[in-house]
């Protein structure tokens, strides 16, 4: 775990940043077209929702779900 000196940055989780990074150069390589058909078979199902389940894994908001929802809602309501 890397931990910073400041109060203000967040903790990151070095084992979380590494799998993201990972999932990152899946995506790039697929879309570079350098993997093959066993390959894009295998990992097609994982490496793109790997990458957004990790970011929901360490995202926290700070004023709670509920309100962060409504305040979403809000904000498409706006849309239409």
């Amino acid at each position: 775990m890397i931990v910073s000196n400041n109060p203000i940055e967040k903790t990151r989780i070095a084992w979380v940043d590494t799998a993201k990074f990972i999932c990152i150069i899946a995506v790039i390589a697929e879309h570079a077209a350098c993997m093959t058909k066993i390959t894009d078979t295998i990992n097609a199902p994982f490496y793109l929702n790997g990458f957004f389940f990790l970011a929901g894994y360490v995202y926290r908001h700070e004023e709670g779900f509920s309100r962060f929802t409504l305040k979403k809602i809000r904000q498409l309501s706006k849309l239409l």
